[in-house]
């Protein structure tokens, strides 16, 4: 049996991002109903007729400037000097990304997880953050998913209800700091049981931190790996317990204390994420077409107008979005930090991030076939950008893709896709949102 499942669940995440969520207690949502049976999750999904190619290409590699790899002078390994240096590191670097999941079990040993949520979050210099996350239950015959959205920004903490897509806020001061978004987890550790070593990780030279969180039932285990060049962050893990409440009614016929365990792994060390505030939503503009709404962008200087009739679904993930439009047509928007140079033999970074992205597109899309490459100047100021153009699927599917580097650190796809005898009845309307494409600042 599948079932859906209720939205407002995230405060199962109590060592995740709590301050998105409104605290450790039990979510105010109803239980999920173990009756209801449709045939799929509540998870977004793309029309399966217009499967579009993935948002984004993968970041360029660029060669070694040099061969040579420092070796770091190890700290002496007392858990109070690392946790300390740790810190230190990740207050300098501001801001960063987190990719994680948490598992939950009945009990330790159980040989399955009853609840899976994948994990997408950021963190500003502000101390501002974005937390998108996506669940399956799989509980017995009862199988469902739910996605969330939450931020807080400016000692606000928003919540987007996937289903009406109406913003919620509370204070953030209601709610405890994050142990692993934030990195709180380092300064909490109890550094005088602590144990330190050092260790390779991913090929990398690392220190590993063990120790406990006292008073945190959901961090009785907590694991740190720092590099030890330069201190910061590469993983953290939390392995505990807590109760079934504490879920939201995602788990309804549990109780007591479960066993969950958060792994969350860290990136984009100082990027350019400023995490923004919900705004009102405007009341559509008009234009030759009809009414178009705006995409905003939650963490870059990104807008660019789309049809109004068009539905948003719920994220599942900080830096990607999908709108429904009529019939099986699509528009996925995605960003992406490019942490290396994207110039490649001394082209212009735009050329040569379009260059990847044409690989990437045509490595991953099945029967991919190239039409075009357009330059467009676009928005008020008229930045350069690139308009790809391909086909798929011997033809029968068609997308366009409007492709954009900013100041050479964001990437920025927009992609329409349709079925080809759908797609030449939304060329006027495609060109209008790719040109009205802003970047800010």
């Amino acid at each position: 049996m599948r079932t859906t499942l209720p939205v407002a669940f995230f405060c199962i995440l109590l060592l995740l991002l709590p301050a998105a969520c409104g605290g450790s207690g039990p979510a105010s949502s109803p239980p999920a109903s173990a009756t209801a049976a449709p045939p799929a999750t509540s998870l977004p999904a793309a029309p399966t007729a217009t499967p579009l190619p993935p948002t984004m290409a993968p970041a360029p590699t660029a060669a070694p400037l040099s061969t040579a790899v420092p070796t770091p002078t190890l700290l002496p390994l007392q858990a109070s000097t690392v946790l300390d240096a740790i810190a230190a590191a990740m207050a300098a670097a501001g801001s960063w990304q987190v990719e994680g999941q948490l598992g939950v079990k009945e009990t330790p040993d159980a040989d399955g997880a009853v609840l899976i949520t994948s994990i997408s979050a950021a963190h500003s210099a502000k101390g501002d953050s974005m937390l998108v996350t996506t669940s399956q239950v799989t509980l017995g015959l009862i199988q469902g998913g739910a996605a969330a959205e939450s931020r807080v920004v400016g000692g606000t903490r928003f919540r987007r209800d996937p289903n009406t897509g109406e913003w919620s806020e509370l204070p953030a001061a209601q709610a405890r700091p994050s142990l692993t978004v934030d990195a709180g987890v380092v300064g909490r550790i109890d550094a005088g049981t602590a144990r330190v070593e050092v260790t390779m990780l991913d090929g990398e030279r690392v220190y590993h931190v063990t120790g406990t969180v006292p008073g945190e039932a959901a961090a009785e285990t907590a694991e740190v790996w720092a590099a030890t060049l330069g201190f910061r962050l590469r993983r953290i893990a939390l392995q505990g317990t807590a109760p079934v409440e504490n879920f939201g009614g995602l788990l309804p016929s549990l109780s007591g204390d479960l066993s969950q365990r958060v792994e969350a792994v860290y990136s984009a060390f100082g990027a350019p994420i400023d995490v923004r505030a919900p705004s009102p939503e405007p009341a559509p503009a008009e234009s030759s077409l009809g009414p178009m709404a705006r995409y905003r962008s939650p963490l870059f200087p990104f807008t660019m107008a789309y049809p109004a009739e068009w539905r948003q679904e719920p994220r599942v993930a900080i830096t990607a979005v999908s709108f429904i439009g009529p019939g099986n047509s699509l528009l996925s928007v995605g960003e992406e930090l490019l942490p290396l140079p994207t110039s490649i033999d001394d082209e212009p970074s735009l050329d040569a991030y379009v260059l990847l992205v044409l690989r990437h597109l045509e490595e991953t899309v099945d029967g991919f076939e190239l039409v075009s490459v357009t330059p467009r100047l676009v928005g008020d100021r008229g930045r350069e950008a690139r308009v790809i153009e391909l086909t798929g699927e011997d033809g029968s599917l068609r997308w366009a893709r409007l492709v954009y580097v900013h100041d050479g650190l964001v990437g920025f796809s927009a992609t329409y896709g349709a079925a080809a005898e759908q797609f030449d009845g939304l060329r006027e309307m495609i060109e209008l949102s790719f040109l009205s494409f802003e970047a800010e600042g």
